[in-house]
């Protein structure tokens, strides 16, 4: 994590208030990963795990990054999971950028990959995966990425032509993918603002007016859900349906189900804290949109789980310096949980 940003989390959140962060769900919703920031441990971040019948419990812990200098703190983010129950979340020290001899200490740090019944490994650099565990890339890798289909053993040398793979997890913590199922995956588009869809069998690039802020595909590769800055309006939120090319608008960037056909998203944006957004679901086309949080202090982040029958919210706390807590709503039943506290 670059120091930058975490001058801007603490000046957002004081005194590093307890945060959750990069909410990540399997496809049926009954298991939650995140991302924790405690007063006891700040600045660093470490992975928590919660399920109905073991509560929460500690996930991901890299002591060894923390004890690095110089500014001895692990940070662990970027949870993803596929169908098969593998968990994958990037680990890094945290690090200085600037200018000057020896001032700039960050590296690429790596990913953790944590599958079932097989001793937890480490791959250099980012690997981001698909939903279904077939497809991955792994980047930076020569002059973009490499992509990889793990079933039939194929591996293509994806040129980003000094672009990059977009943001996947906005600022308040919608955890998407940026590879789908069919294999495709995003890529900051060159020569002009817009969004690259890279498949095998081709590409779609999506113009856009400006610098994409973050951009998410849906499991099955149907739908995308882009936000990017308008130099006239600010930045600007919109769902994109891959094959027909339909733009509809949407307020805030979307967390979306794995067919695409399912959204959850704030009401408005969450910062300054007085805004008080509230968590909306809606049909991708805009259609049937309905409130499904009445928090005082307003709503965080949301997440929806592939599925679309549960919603995880991070509700706040008081001015964001209380401890913010997560909910899980049933979207069929209503029913709410509360996560119990970290600590």
């Amino acid at each position: 994590m670059r120091i930058a940003a975490l001058l801007a989390l603490g000046s957002a959140l004081p005194g590093f208030a307890q945060y959750h962060d990069d909410l990540a769900t399997t496809r049926d919703g009954s298991v939650l990963y995140f991302s924790y920031t405690s007063p006891s441990l700040a600045p660093s971040t470490r992975i928590y795990r919660w399920s109905q019948d073991a509560g929460v419990t500690l996930f991901g812990d890299r002591p060894d990054l923390a004890a690095l200098p110089p500014l001895f703190g692990q940070h662990l983010y970027g949870t993803q999971l596929t169908d098969d129950g593998s968990v994958l979340y990037h680990a890094e020290p945290l690090c200085a950028t600037g200018t000057g001899p020896g001032f700039n200490t960050c590296t690429t740090g790596e990913t953790q990959i944590v599958t079932p019944g097989l001793t937890p490994f480490t791959e250099a650099a980012f690997l981001l995966i698909s939903p279904n565990g077939r497809y991955g890339v792994f980047t930076p890798f020569s002059n973009g990425g490499l992509w990889v289909d793990w079933w039939t053993g194929e591996q293509l040398q994806v040129d980003f032509h000094g672009m990059i793979v977009p943001q996947v997890t906005p600022p308040f913590s919608v955890n998407q993918h940026a590879v789908a199922n069919n294999g495709s995956f995003l890529i900051q588009a060159a020569g002009s603002p817009g969004l690259r869809i890279w498949s095998k069998d081709g590409e779609t690039v999506i113009p856009l007016p400006d610098y994409i802020q973050n951009a998410a595909i849906s499991a099955d590769g149907s739908t995308v859900s882009v936000t990017a800055h308008d130099p006239s309006q600010g930045y600007v939120s919109a769902l994109y349906d891959v094959r027909s090319g339909r733009r509809t608008p949407v307020p805030q960037p979307a967390s979306l189900s794995e067919d695409g056909a399912t959204i959850a998203w704030l009401s408005t944006d969450p910062f300054p804290p007085q805004a008080n957004p509230q968590a909306m679901v809606s049909h991708s086309d805009g259609t049937g949109a309905r409130q499904v949080t009445n928090a005082g202090h307003g709503v965080r982040s949301v997440l929806i789980s592939p599925d679309a029958h549960y919603l995880y919210v991070v509700v706040n706390g008081a001015d964001f310096a209380a401890p913010s807590r997560i909910q899980r709503f049933d979207l069929v039943t209503g029913d709410v949980v509360e996560i119990p506290p970290v600590e």
